[in-house]
C-alpha cells in the first residue's frame, strides 16, 4: 500500500508533519503489513532528482493525501502532484483516492469553480477525519482520528485502482496463453474511434482523421520475443534465424526479436495459426480510449513512463514488459521497436467511416508503428505511421501478433 504525502513546507508545521507521517504509518501497518507514506525529506535522499523521483513515486501511489492549507493551495508544487496524480486515475468514480485532510483552517475549499483544485478537493466525499489541524492531530483526543484515518486510506488502496498509462476508463484485462508459442494474448473490446490526426497536429500521412469501426480481436501483450520465435526455428528447421539473432545487443530470451522482415512475420503467424494486427486495430490498441499524442498523455514526459525511446532507453533495446501496460493491459506499442501491420501502406487515408478496415489492396510497402528505443519521442506518437519494403532487413523492426476479427493477408 503506498500513499504519497502532498504538503507545504512551512516552518512552524514541517515537524508535525513529519510525526504525523510516521504515525499515519505505523496505524497502516497495522492493518497492512509493508505500507508506506512516502513523504519527499523522508524517502529522499542527497544526489536524487527530485522532480523525476516524485513524479514516479506520485505515478507509483496507492492513495493521494493532501494536508490542505491556504498555503497548499496556492503553492504551484502542490498544484503539480495533485494534477500529477489525478493524470493516472483512469475513471473519475475514483477521485476518492484522493484524501484531503484539513491542515489548517481553509476558506479557499469554498470554491465554486469545477477548474480550481480546492473545489475537486472540496467535493470528495470524505469521513469525519477531514477536519485533523495540524496544531492538535497528536493530542490524546485526535489518535483515534488518525486509526480512523489509516483504516480509510488501506480500504482504499485494496479497492481497483486500474492504475495504467491512460486517462480513460480502465478495461479490465482478459487474457488467454497461446500454447504453440507461449504469447499472452489480450482480449481488446470492438469500438468506434478517430484514427490519424488533425491537420497540423500530425504528419500528413496521417491525415484525414477520420472515424474507424472495429470488432473485438486479441493482441499479443508484448511484441515477440526471441525466446517466442526460437520455438518457430526449432520446429522450422530449414528457416534461418533472422539477422542480428546472435548480435550481443538484442539476444537476451525477453528482447523483443528484430531483423525480421515482413514475409518472416508473416511465416511465424502462418505457423502460429494468428495473423499480425491490421494498422487500424494497431493504434486503436495503442490509443487504448486516449485521444492524447501517446496513451499517456500529450507530452514527452508523459511518454517516458509508458514506452523506451531516445530519451530514457540508454540507447539500448530493452526487454519486454519493464513498463506499465496501458488501459488495455498492453506493453510497448510506444517506442522499443517499430512493429509490422498487415496493411500496404498508403500516403493518405480513405476519409470515409469505415469498419475493421484492412488497407488497399495492393502496393509497394508494408505498415509500420510504434518507434524505437533510439527514436525521439515524436516517433512514439499512436497516429505515427513509417513504411518499409517487405522484404527489409532492420535491426529495430519486430512484430506483434493478433487473432480475431480482421484478416491475413
Amino acid at each position: 500500500m503506498n500513499v504519497f504525502l502532498s504538503y507545504t513546507r512551512l516552518k512552524d508545521q514541517f515537524s508535525k508533519v513529519s510525526q504525523f507521517r510516521e504515525r499515519l504509518e505505523n496505524e497502516m501497518q497495522l492493518r497492512e503489513p509493508g505500507s508506506q507514506v512516502f513523504q519527499d525529506t523522508n524517502n529522499l535522499g542527497d544526489g536524487q532528482h527530485f522532480p523525476e523521483e516524485l513524479e514516479v513515486a506520485i505515478r507509483a501511489a496507492d492513495v493521494f493525501l493532501a494536508l490542505v492549507s491556504p498555503a497548499y493551495l496556492k503553492s504551484e508544487w502542490c498544484r503539480r502532484e495533485f494534477h500529477l496524480f489525478t493524470s493516472n486515475v483512469t475513471d473519475s468514480s475514483q477521485l476518492h483516492r484522493i484524501v484531503p485532510v484539513l491542515w489548517v483552517k481553509t476558506p479557499e475549499m469554498q470554491s465554486s469553480s469545477p477548474d480550481n483544485m480546492a473545489w475537486t478537493l472540496s467535493t470528495i466525499n470524505h469521513s469525519d477525519w477531514r477536519d485533523l489541524r495540524y496544531e492538535s492531530w497528536d493530542q490524546p483526543q485526535n489518535q483515534r482520528v488518525i486509526g480512523k484515518l489509516a483504516e480509510n486510506i488501506v480500504n482504499l488502496g485494496r479497492s481497483p485502482m486500474g492504475h495504467t498509462a491512460s486517462t480513460s476508463s480502465p478495461v479490465v484485462e482478459t487474457t488467454s496463453k497461446h500454447e504453440l508459442t507461449g504469447i499472452e494474448l489480450v482480449l481488446i473490446p470492438g469500438n468506434r474511434f478517430w484514427m490519424g490526426s488533425a491537420p497540423g497536429k500530425g504528419e500528413e500521412n496521417e491525415e484525414p482523421r477520420h472515424a474507424v469501426t472495429l470488432s473485438k480481436f486479441e493482441l499479443g501483450k508484448y511484441p515477440v520475443t526471441r525466446e517466442q520465435y526460437k520455438r518457430f526455428l526449432k520446429e522450422n528447421r530449414k528457416v534461418k534465424p533472422p539477422p542480428f539473432w546472435n548480435d550481443r545487443r538484442f539476444n537476451q530470451d525477453r528482447h523483443p526479436v528484430v531483423g525480421v522482415t515482413w514475409e518472416a512475420a508473416q511465416a511465424y503467424v502462418k505457423w502460429a495459426g494468428l495473423r499480425l494486427p491490421t494498422e487500424a486495430e494497431w493504434e486503436y490498441a495503442c490509443r487504448a480510449s486516449s485521444e492524447a499524442n501517446y496513451c499517456s498523455g500529450d507530452t514527452e514526459r508523459e511518454l517516458k513512463h509508458v514506452g523506451w525511446y531516445a530519451g530514457n532507453s540508454g540507447g539500448r533495446l530493452q526487454e519486454v514488459g519493464r513498463l506499465p501496460p496501458n488501459a488495455y493491459g498492453l506493453c510497448d506499442l510506444h517506442g522499443n521497436v517499430w512493429e509490422w501491420c498487415s496493411d500496404w501502406y498508403k500516403a493518405k487515408y480513405d476519409p470515409r467511416d469505415a469498419i475493421d478496415p484492412q488497407g488497399p489492396e495492393c502496393g509497394d510497402d508494408r505498415v509500420l508503428r510504434g518507434g524505437t528505443w533510439y527514436d525521439p519521442a515524436p516517433l512514439a506518437r499512436s497516429a505515427y505511421r513509417l513504411f518499409h519494403h517487405p522484404a527489409s532487413v532492420i535491426s529495430s523492426v519486430g512484430f506483434r501478433v493478433a487473432r480475431g476479427s480482421g484478416t491475413r493477408k
